[in-house]
């Protein structure tokens, strides 16, 4: 401790300045702004809030907030204040039925998934309509076309477009900016403070290559636990970290409402007790919602399924919410002006939703660098093992040495000796109990005062060797991270060393030498080599630490230990454009250059079929890897159509479904000059061609067959399904009454598609005509007729 308050003593007043401006600078614009409007609520009915601002959505931030109808259609949607209809719009995907109003303070309301307009709007929308023969509009009316009043009942809710049945609701900016609709004054009544679960710490090898957390290279999940007053949550257990880590907090602000939660208004993260990093969601801009996988942890959320919220920013990430002045919130002693120093860190993080309600999380983060090993020996003098060597702590002291045997599957076993000690920098002999075989594998940890482990293995008796027998080896891959300028390689298993499993390493590139680049394997220092072929083996250090240098000649054929990359995975750094292909060349997928952040490894290969899958594909099921990384852009993923026995008419390329048992349509874009089906894509996957053979079902028509009714405007309605492809356009669906057209309503996830005459129709018979195709074009037609008869015969 006296480390730290000395520390803190030279750091608070290089930071006192910062805080000052921090404390004057206040809240921005927006929330100044926030505070002086406020508007009707869109429901009477309801306040239940299903989902708010700034959500988690595949590829986009949610623009607004989602209310709860309880599963019925209807309850009247009111207007937030007096203006006009700017923009109505219609389609059977998106928002469904919307209206936009233009505000008198210039803002816009904007109100999704309504199942039916007012008279005003719907008669000025079936116009057009009608003129364009197509249910999807976009519609912008003059000013003084639909006037709204404030508190106007504008539509109706209901379930149109995507979702369950719900109300969407937005306030935007007069240029096209989202704001946080609860922050504003609508009077939302919310009585529950955000709830904390816990932190995903992350080492930052992009900072520095030699982070550590926990000792180790992969990310650590840490629980929350409640504290002693609401709203308190701790993480009990010290967190370890080396070098440069970030936070990802797992936090909610539960609504009251069923399981349904919110995006917590802001974070405010405190570094010793000084504001070091802080976000604010009043404002979106649809320009760079796309970054929303670089605000969250999305190789986390591609792992786990959580969604944890990074509390520092990449340099790629231009969201508008992060106040510029604290800083990026990477934690790391080392840096210039920080608050972090070496050893204990109070890090407290503080999060408060739209109405003020707030929560706090307090964990410890210490600093603190792993002990050094080196000349380790295990040496018989006089009828005594006597195990020597040089142990050194640059931060801390050692306190405890332990030395175990290696079982045949290469894990640590039985413990031979243990000694609690006190070691600074210096070289250690200790005198062991047992006997040992030579050559028999030991393992050699020391601890020190934080509890960060080093181990060495070696064997007995002499120093340290290279020489286990490689048929005890198992031939995993590495698997490897992207730094400036380098690479990070390590065992894909956490818990193993990676000098016992890697043999052999093969670098596969582009087609020229991608430059220097910098391997790293579990050393402090990591080895930079400018020249490289596309396929170069690297040599392991003799004391399994790190990397000597290229080998000279076929692996077979070096001596001690070598690195082994899979063939087929493909470096790709980010600059330049680049194609990859899978080993048969039937599979491609098309970068450009600043499609991904960092660099990735990119791999294609044959994926096994799963058993309950329905529809066999025609082509070979290809595994696009890595699922963990998002893109800035989408990338063209193809697979060939040469060779198959299939029509190219009937083909389509598909995602193998998350449930693993069906298809989800994706496109049948065609490049004939290579033969291949493509599609643009967020992120990777399985993908495969499947042939739809099939046309749509029209099942379950109302009117029954020979149906008599008295109804002049009755509700005619069917059943549109189809196994694989789905329908996929407005076009593709064309109700024909008497041969005129009318406005055919049809919602994808229920199926069900309505329509109603557009006047009252004459007495007598009348034929209804249903044609619906999906989108590799196979058709259905059904006629009906059915006769309208006067009641009061």
């Amino acid at each position: 401790m006296w480390f730290y308050k000395t520390t803190m003593k030279r750091t608070s007043k290089r930071h006192i300045a910062l805080l000052v401006g921090t404390l004057l600078l206040g809240p921005g614009p927006a929330a100044r702004d926030a505070a002086a409007e406020s508007y009707v609520w869109p429901l009477e009915e309801s306040q239940n809030v299903s989902s708010g601002f700034c959500a988690y959505r595949d590829a986009h931030y949610h623009s607004g907030i989602d209310l709860s109808t309880g599963g019925v259609e209807g309850l009247a949607v009111r207007a937030a204040d007096a203006g006009y209809v700017l923009r109505v719009s219609t389609d059977y995907w998106g928002y469904g039925k919307a209206v936009y109003i233009k505000m008198l303070d210039g803002r816009v309301a904007v109100y999704g998934h309504l199942s039916s307009f007012n008279e005003a709007i719907t008669a000025f929308v079936e116009k057009e309509q009608y003129a364009l023969r197509r249910y999807k509009t976009n519609l912008f009316p003059s000013p003084d076309e639909l006037p709204v009043q404030r508190g106007e009942v504008i539509g109706y809710s209901g379930q149109t477009g995507y979702g369950p049945q719900h109300l969407h609701f937005e306030v935007r900016t007069a240029d096209n900016f989202p704001l946080n609709p609860l922050a504003l004054g609508v009077g939302y009544d919310d009585r529950i403070a955000p709830e904390f679960r816990g932190v995903l710490v992350r080492p930052l090898f992009a900072e520095k290559p030699n982070s550590r957390v926990a000792g180790g290279c992969e990310p650590s999940f840490y629980q929350a636990e409640k504290g002693p007053r609401p709203g308190r949550y701790v993480i009990q257990k010290p967190i370890l970290a080396d070098g440069a880590v970030g936070l990802a907090v797992d936090c909610d602000d539960p609504t009251g409402y069923k399981e349904y939660t919110l995006v917590p208004r802001t974070y405010l993260m405190t570094a010793n007790n000084l504001r070091f990093f802080e976000i604010r969601h009043d404002s979106l801009d649809f320009a760079t919602t796309r970054q929303i996988d670089l605000e969250y942890d999305f190789d986390w959320l591609a792992r786990t399924g959580a969604k944890v919220q990074r509390l520092y920013r990449h340099s790629r990430n231009q969201l508008p919410w992060y106040h510029r002045d604290l800083g990026d919130g990477v934690l790391d002693p080392e840096r210039a002006s920080t608050a972090i120093v070496p050893g204990e860190n109070n890090i407290v993080i503080i999060a408060t939703d739209a109405v003020g309600n707030e929560s706090t999380l307090e964990m410890t983060v210490v600093f603190n660098k792993a002990p050094q090993l080196a000349e380790v020996r295990l040496e018989a003098i006089r009828g005594q093992w006597h195990i020597s060597g040089h142990a050194a702590d640059s931060d801390n002291h050692i306190t405890r040495f332990e030395l175990r045997r290696i079982t045949p599957t290469g894990e640590p076993g039985e413990v031979v000796w243990s000694m609690q000690d006190s070691v600074v920098n210096e070289d250690f002999s200790y005198i062991t109990p047992g006997s040992f075989a030579g050559g028999e594998p030991l393992d050699l940890t020391v601890t020190d005062h934080w509890g960060a482990t080093t181990n060495c293995r070696f064997c007995a008796p002499g120093g340290l060797q290279s020489d286990l027998d490689p048929e005890r080896r198992d031939l995993a891959p590495v698997v490897g991270e992207f730094v400036p300028g380098g690479l990070i390689l390590r065992a894909p298993d956490p818990e193993s060393r990676p000098a016992d499993d890697m043999v052999v390493m093969e670098l596969q590139s582009v087609s020229r030498s991608p430059g220097p680049w910098a391997f790293f394997v579990g050393a402090d220092d990591y080895l930079t080599f400018s020249e490289m072929n596309t396929t170069s083996s690297f040599v392991l250090a003799p004391d399994r630490s790190g990397l000597v240098g290229p080998a000279d000649g076929p692996a077979e054929k070096t001596k001690g230990d070598v690195l082994r990359w899979p063939e087929d995975l493909i470096v790709f750094d980010g600059s330049e454009a680049l194609v990859v292909y899978s080993k048969d060349g039937a599979a491609r997928a098309e970068f450009n250059s600043g499609d991904v952040c960092d660099g990735t490894f990119i791999r294609i290969r044959p994926y096994n079929l799963p058993r309950d899958l329905s529809h066999r594909p025609s082509s070979m099921l290809y595994s696009f890897e890595p699922i963990s990384v998002p893109f800035l852009q989408k990338v063209t993923v193809g697979i060939s159509y040469a060779g198959l026995e299939t029509s190219v008419d009937d083909l389509a390329l598909y995602a193998l479904r998350n449930d693993r048992k069906g298809w989800k349509y994706l496109s049948r874009d065609v490049d004939p000059a290579g033969r291949f089906m493509t599609a643009p894509v967020w992120s990777f996957g399985p993908y495969a061609l499947v042939a739809d053979t099939l046309p749509p079902q029209i099942s379950d028509v109302v009117p029954d067959k020979g149906a008599t009714t008295s109804l002049r405007r009755l509700e005619i309605s069917c059943k549109i399904t189809d196994d694989l492809s789905g329908i996929g356009s407005d076009q593709d669906i064309k109700i024909l009454l008497d041969g005129e057209w009318l406005i055919a309503e049809y919602d994808p996830e229920t199926l069900l598609c309505t329509t109603r005459p557009r006047s009252a129709l004459e007495l007598g018979q009348h034929t209804l005509e249903i044609f619906a195709r999906d989108r590799v074009g196979r058709e259905d037609h059904f006629v009906r007729n059915f006769t309208v008869i006067d009641p009061k015969k």
